[in-house]
């Protein structure tokens, strides 16, 4: 570090000096008095400061493995990059879909959850019932409406499978 700091302080400090007394008409021996020891202090510190051959070796050394590094990492980034951008497409899809199926199946939903509600009662007589008939009775009520609830889930099944089909039309 002291050899960076020197090298600037004296190769300024000189590049100043010489271009002053260029282009200045009368310069004045203060600068001189100034100027020549920071011109030479700075230059024996310079000397003395300079790193080696193997410190040199060993900065260039470290400065290539920072660079591979930082070219893997780079590397690495990008395809986490790309394999999240893929995700977020993924995504994006199953969201549209998801939401197409909700929109277009809403009516049947609601059916569905009306007949399980209007399943409850008979149900409960069936679980109740003491005759043969009363069973029957109340089991064939409630075999109708699951046969309603399961033409209602048919029909939300191929709507789903018409979604999914046309999300991934619109993805080609």
């Amino acid at each position: 570090m002291w050899h960076k700091v020197a090298a600037f302080v004296f190769w300024l400090t000189l590049i100043l000096y010489i271009v002053t007394l260029i282009f200045v008409t009368y310069v004045g021996v203060y600068l001189t008095y100034v100027a020549f020891p920071l011109i030479v202090v700075s230059g024996l510190i310079m000397l003395l400061t300079k790193p080696s051959q193997k410190y040199q070796e060993n900065v260039s050394k470290v400065k290539s493995a920072i660079t591979e590094i930082s070219t893997a990492t780079q590397s690495a980034l990008t395809e986490t990059n790309k394999a999240l951008d893929g995700f977020n497409s993924s995504l994006k899809a199953y969201n549209r879909k998801t939401k197409l199926i909700r929109d277009k199946t809403e009516e049947q939903r609601d059916e569905v959850r009306r007949l399980r509600l209007k399943k409850i009662e008979p149900g409960i007589h069936l679980k109740h019932a003491k005759s043969t008939e009363e069973k029957i009775k109340y089991q064939e009520i409630v075999s109708a409406i699951d046969r309603e609830i399961k033409a209602f889930e048919e029909i939300i099944s191929e709507i789903e499978k018409e979604c999914e089909i046309q999300v991934a039309r619109s993805l080609e």
